[in-house]
């Protein structure tokens, strides 16, 4: 039977604490070997904005490539999911998992150059920015089925009319998504919940099964369609 699970990984700040690595972004110098994460500009913020609710980016408005400043930091505290510059990078079993599922058209894994600390000696490994295709962003979140005490209104969406919700639930419980749900990519955004993943049966399944070295935080969402409520294996009429 199908489920969706939702991810909260995007809240787990340690993902991106002291890595040891800094950016450089097409037509810019780059970045100071140090553990403050620099100040963006508003162009730079705009864009992890909109590649935070999964909207599909061009190569070069992610970072050109990183560099390793403290390889002690680096081997520590980047797990397979990591942070550059604001972005959703990948490597080791989280990026063979993903490579074989939908992410979306035109998006995918985008091979991505992390360098030794001179700035031009490949560091070992490979390394992916996550990129969102057309589709990762769903509409098929129900509020008036999901526990709202445990969400908080942001703001109505001026150009669509519809609520935004944040939460910091980690219980999918008190998400109910529509069946629609299962349609498209497998991984995707919640055009009406921020800050949230949501992930298909058989990727949760296999991500479950991976022991990755992170926590992807994934809990099963209760998902609403033809009269029909599906949570865990049951059936609900």
């Amino acid at each position: 039977m199908n489920k969706v699970w939702v991810s909260d990984v995007l809240s787990n700040g340690e993902l991106g604490e002291n890595l040891g690595i800094r950016e450089k972004f097409y037509g810019y110098d780059w970045e100071e070997p140090t553990h403050v994460v620099p100040r963006k500009s508003k162009e730079f913020m705009a864009t992890m904005n909109r590649a935070g609710k999964g909207e599909t980016l061009k190569r070069n408005e992610f970072p050109e490539a990183s560099y390793v400043f403290s390889e002690k930091h680096f081997e520590k505290n980047a797990k397979d999911f990591f942070w550059v510059g604001g972005f959703i990078a990948v490597k080791g079993k989280l990026a063979r998992i993903l490579e074989n599922f939908d992410l979306g058209e035109g998006g995918g894994l985008i091979p991505y150059p992390i360098y030794q600390k001179d700035k031009v000696t490949p560091y070992k490994g490979e390394f992916f920015l996550l990129n969102f295709g057309k589709g990762c962003q769903k509409d098929t979140f129900l509020s008036e089925e999901s526990n709202l005490n445990a969400f908080r209104s942001r703001r109505t969406e001026e150009q669509h009319g519809y609520e935004l919700w944040a939460t910091f639930s980690q219980n999918g419980d008190d998400f109910a998504l529509s069946s629609k749900a299962f349609g498209g990519p497998d991984l995707w955004f919640e055009v009406k919940v921020e800050n949230k993943l949501f992930v298909c049966e058989q990727l949760a399944r296999e991500l479950n099964e991976a022991r990755l070295n992170f926590d992807m935080r994934l809990s099963k969402c209760r998902v609403i369609g033809g009269g029909i409520l599906y949570r865990d294996s049951l059936l609900f009429p």
